[in-house]
């Protein structure tokens, strides 16, 4: 059956029809209809419910008014008689199987909230859509068009997933909260245990701030602090008395510098103006003359360097120790050191002397016996001698009469000379000197000697016969570093910051057959730091150690 078959009829429109466009929603002549089929076809045409009509698979044969706005950009011309792919090219894909559906099987479907994108208002807007799908038969009762009703749920659709988000957002609020309780419960919990730990924390810390105070005050330490800003410092009242200053008095930093002995002003002086630079810290030891007159103390400084919040330095806060009794006594026991050791040197003197005299006596004598006796009682006797005057050297560097001789020499030579005093008296072990450069330095050639000597003899005692030791000289950062490396016992970590101090031996059992009472790396570093240089040593136990120390180069 035809569309125009379906359409054809007689008789006139009437005022039911309202003078309808009809060419522009009804294909065919509605005006030839019957007046039943007008009138239902009027009321279709009026209904506020948009209705249209495809014939065959997809040709639109009428819609009413109410569809317009559904036609989209199609609306404003006339879509009867056209195909639906081509008013809809967008969403026809998704219409084409239902309306087949329909035609094939005869049974109206229904579709609910089905996005359909069309376009209207210049783009693609996406609009959902609730349709009606209903067969409409020929003579023979064969499908043959398919009738639908339709109506734009966007709005409720929009609201609805709108409602569920919402819905979902405040259930996951919900669970979040319930979550955020349960860790605020768990967090109380651990507050309150923290409450008790820190009342327990304070109480000790309490407990242990007053230990701190009675220990320094049985020390005998005080607490000194100073404001950058205003270069003023604040002392203790035990530390104003000590200075001879009244209770109470500020001063300046130039007022404590004028306070001390003139020998160590610039030099206490150098080292804080560089822990200021580096906020580091610091250690110092110098002698004072107190303001009201009373004798002269001894005081040992520390202090560190703190800065705000862009690094600059701001103040010092140390601590300040009146070491007076302990320099007296360092000096009672120098001084005692000194004259037991000069008493001591010159009956060694005469000793050493008829050791000599009856030796030369055994050797004319052929008394090989007494020979080898005395030969051994010789070297005895030199190393006494080595240690008294070790013992010497170290009363006269603290009493201030070791004199530094300075002048300006060349390494390449003073090295050569001592390799050629060490190579040919050794006869245990492997000594190899590297070549050296012509370098100048200011400084005592005798007493620089003697550390570079004393390394070696450190080594050739530390290390077993047979290995190797190595000495170079070479030039680094403006200085001259001379260097000994030995493949002996080495050094534990805890005993490397403790080999330059005065009597210290580094303990243990390979020790106790080793000479010595730590004297000599102690007079080697006073020598060095004397002649503004550096010492230290690196070393693995088991594998070896290496000496190091360096001085200034001068053109």
């Amino acid at each position: 059956m035809s569309s125009s078959n379906f359409l054809s009829g007689g008789g006139e429109l009437g005022a039911v029809t309202r003078s309808h466009n009809w060419s522009d929603s009804v294909l065919g002549a509605p005006e030839s209809w019957p007046q039943s089929l007008r009138t239902t076809l009027s009321i279709i045409l009026n209904s506020k419910f948009p209705m249209f009509l495809f014939w065959g698979p997809d040709l639109i044969c009428f819609y009413n008014d109410a569809y317009r706005p559904s036609l989209g950009n199609t609306g404003k011309h006339p879509a009867v008689g056209k195909k639906g792919a081509d008013l809809w090219p967008e969403i026809w894909g998704s219409i084409k199987p239902v309306i087949d559906n329909v035609l094939n099987g005869g049974e109206a479907t229904f579709s609910e909230d089905q996005l359909l994108p069309i376009y209207r208002n210049g783009k693609l807007d996406d609009v959902y859509w609730t349709f009606s799908y209903s067969p409409v038969f020929d003579e023979s009762g064969t499908p043959a068009g398919v009738f639908v009703t339709c109506t734009e749920t966007t709005e409720k659709v929009l609201i609805a997933k709108s409602l569920t988000e919402s819905l979902s957002l405040q259930q996951a609020q919900n669970e979040e909260l319930a979550t955020i309780n349960e860790e605020l419960t768990v967090t109380n919990e651990e507050l309150n245990e923290s409450r008790d730990e820190l009342s327990v924390s304070n109480d000790n810390l309490e407990k242990l701030s007053n230990n701190i105070s009675q220990a320094i005050n049985v020390a005998k330490i005080d607490l000194w602090s100073a404001d950058l800003s205003t270069g003023l410092i604040s002392l203790s009242n035990r530390s104003m008395d000590n200075h001879g200053l009244d209770t109470g008095e500020i001063i300046s930093y130039e007022q404590s510098l004028q306070l001390m002995d003139p020998e160590y002003r610039n030099a206490v002086d150098t080292v804080i103006q560089a822990a200021i630079s580096n906020l580091g810290n610091f250690v110092v030891e110098y002698r004072i003359i107190p303001q009201n007159g009373e004798k002269p103390r001894w005081i040992r400084s520390s202090g560190q360097v703190y800065g705000d919040s862009e690094g600059k330095p701001f103040r010092i806060s140390g601590l300040m120790m009146d070491i007076t009794e302990q320099k007296d006594e360092n000096q009672r026991k120098n001084d005692f050191i000194g004259m037991v050791s000069h008493e001591l040197k010159t009956p060694l003197t005469s000793l050493s002397a008829y050791i000599q005299m009856l030796l030369a006596k055994a050797k004319k004598e052929e008394d090989g016996f007494a020979a080898n006796a005395l030969e051994k009682a010789k070297k005895q006797v030199g190393k006494m001698t080595t240690i008294i005057n070790g013992f010497l050297n170290v009363s006269r560097l603290e009493a201030g009469k070791i004199h530094i001789n300075h002048q300006r020499f060349d390494m390449k030579e003073l090295v050569r000379e001592v390799e050629e005093e060490v190579v040919p008296v050794n006869t245990s072990h492997h000594i190899i000197f590297h070549p050296v450069l012509t370098t100048w330095v200011n400084g005592d050639r005798d007493k620089i000697g003697q550390v570079i000597t004393n390394f070696i003899s450190n080594a050739l005692k530390y290390s077993a016969p047979g290995t190797t030791i190595q000495i170079s000289c070479f030039a680094a950062d403006n200085a001259s570093q001379v260097s000994v490396r030995d493949e002996g016992m080495g050094i534990a970590d805890k005993d490397l910051g403790k080999l330059f101090d005065r009597y210290y031996r580094v303990e243990g059992h390979q020790m106790h057959t080793v000479a010595g009472f730590g004297i000599g790396l102690y007079l080697c570093s006073e020598i060095i730091e004397r002649h503004s240089g550096k010492i230290w040593v690196e070393s693995t136990v088991g594998k070896g150690s290496t000496f190091h120390f360096s001085i200034p180069i001068v053109d």
